[in-house]
C-alpha cells in the first residue's frame, strides 16, 4: 500500500469508484458529448496533496505530536456548520433541557465564546416561580461556570434572602448571554441578538410566575426596546413568551388588572408592610405547572451597580417589595 492510497483511505475517499464498462473515448474529440466522463473527482488530488505536504511539516509547526497531525489532517474534512446553524429560534424552541444545555456549551456563534473559560448555563429549579435575570458572566463566574458567584452574586443572594427566598428553591438565575464579555463590558447588540434564543427556550421551559430583569441590559433585551432603567422600575411589564405552547393562555389584561400594585408608598428600608388584597386570576389548567404566553417582568438594579452605589439600594428594596406583592396576588 502506497503513501497515496493508505491517505486516501485515512479520508474515507477509497476505494475510488469507476464506473463499470465505460463507453468508448473519442480520442479525437475529448470534449465532444460521446467522450468518456471521468468519474475519479479531479478535486481529491489537491486536498491529498495539502495533507501531504501537512504530513511531512516538522512537529513543531503543526503544535508537536501526532495527535496534532491527526486533528489538522481530520480537520480538512469535517463539516463546519455556520456561524447562526442551530439558533434558529424555531430550532431552539424544541430543546428540552439536556439539549438546550449542550446546544450552549458548543455554540460558537459569537466572538465571546473565543475568549471566555466556559460557558454559564444558568442554574437553580428549572420549575421555579421566580426568575432573576442578569446582563452576563464576570471573571467568577467565568472560573465556576455559575451565575453570580462573586461580590455581586453575594449581594443577591442577600436580597434573595430579605424577601424569604434562596437560590436553587423555587429560584432560577440566568444572564443573558451565556459567555463573559472581555474586560466585562457590555455585550454587544449581535452577541445578544445570538444568544436570546437560549435565554427564551429557558424561560418557555421554567414557566416562571416573575421575571425580575437585574439591569438596563438585561431589561431592554427582555422588553426589546431601548429605555432608561428609571423609566422602567416601579411597574410591571409584559415578556411575551417566545415560544409559548400550551393549554392556557394568560390574558393581556392581566397586568391592568395589577394597576394598584404598581402605585408604592414611600417605603422605608426595614418598614413592615401590610399584604395588598388577594386578586384571583381564573385560569383553566390540566397540570400543576403553568403554560404562559406572557409573564410580568419587573425592573431593578444590578447587584453590581449597587455595590458602586450603595444609595440605590433603597429603590432596590422598593422594587423587591413590589415584586413580593406581585406574586402575593397571583397565588
Amino acid at each position: 500500500m502506497d503513501s497515496r492510497e493508505a491517505m486516501l483511505r485515512e479520508l474515507n475517499l477509497y476505494p475510488q469508484w469507476v464506473r463499470r464498462n465505460p463507453p468508448a473515448t473519442k480520442a479525437d474529440n475529448p470534449l465532444s458529448a460521446d467522450a468518456d466522463v471521468e468519474l475519479t473527482p479531479p478535486a481529491v488530488e489537491q486536498p491529498v496533496a495539502e495533507v501531504n505536504a501537512q504530513l511531512t511539516q516538522p512537529a513543531s509547526r503543526l503544535g508537536g505530536g501526532a495527535a496534532d497531525t491527526q486533528q489538522s489532517a481530520m480537520a480538512i474534512v469535517q463539516p463546519v456548520l455556520g456561524k447562526v446553524e442551530g439558533l434558529n429560534p424555531s430550532y431552539v424552541s424544541a430543546l428540552d433541557w439536556p439539549g438546550l444545555k449542550r446546544k450552549v456549551h458548543d455554540c460558537t456563534a459569537c466572538k465571546l465564546r473565543a475568549g471566555c473559560t466556559q460557558t454559564v448555563f444558568g442554574v437553580g429549579d428549572e420549575k421555579a416561580d421566580w426568575l432573576f435575570v442578569g446582563e452576563g458572566p464576570g471573571a467568577d463566574e467565568d472560573a465556576q461556570g455559575e451565575p453570580f458567584v462573586g461580590q455581586a452574586g453575594k449581594l443577591l443572594d442577600s436580597m434573595l434572602m430579605a424577601i424569604k427566598l434562596k437560590r436553587g428553591r423555587n429560584v432560577y438565575i440566568a444572564n443573558i448571554v451565556k459567555c463573559r464579555p472581555p474586560g466585562n463590558r457590555t455585550p454587544e447588540a449581535d452577541e445578544i441578538a445570538q444568544c436570546m434564543p437560549f435565554l427564551e427556550r429557558q424561560i418557555a421551559l421554567i414557566q416562571p410566575r416573575l421575571i425580575v430583569a437585574l439591569g438596563k441590559v438585561a431589561s431592554n433585551a427582555l422588553l426589546g426596546r431601548e429605555a432608561t432603567l428609571a423609566s422602567l422600575r416601579g411597574k410591571l411589564h409584559d415578556y411575551r413568551v417566545a415560544t409559548a405552547t400550551g393549554l392556557e393562555q394568560i390574558q393581556e389584561e392581566e397586568s391592568s388588572r395589577l394597576s394598584p400594585l404598581m402605585e408604592l408608598p414611600a417605603i422605608r428600608l426595614g418598614e413592615q408592610t401590610t399584604p395588598a388584597k388577594s386578586l384571583v386570576v381564573p385560569h383553566q389548567t390540566t397540570s400543576s405547572h403553568r403554560v404562559r404566553t406572557t409573564i410580568p417582568l419587573l425592573v431593578t438594579y444590578h447587584p453590581a451597580y449597587l455595590l458602586r452605589t450603595p444609595s440605590e439600594k433603597a429603590k432596590t428594596w422598593q422594587d423587591l417589595l413590589l415584586a413580593v406583592r406581585t406574586m402575593e396576588t397571583r397565588n
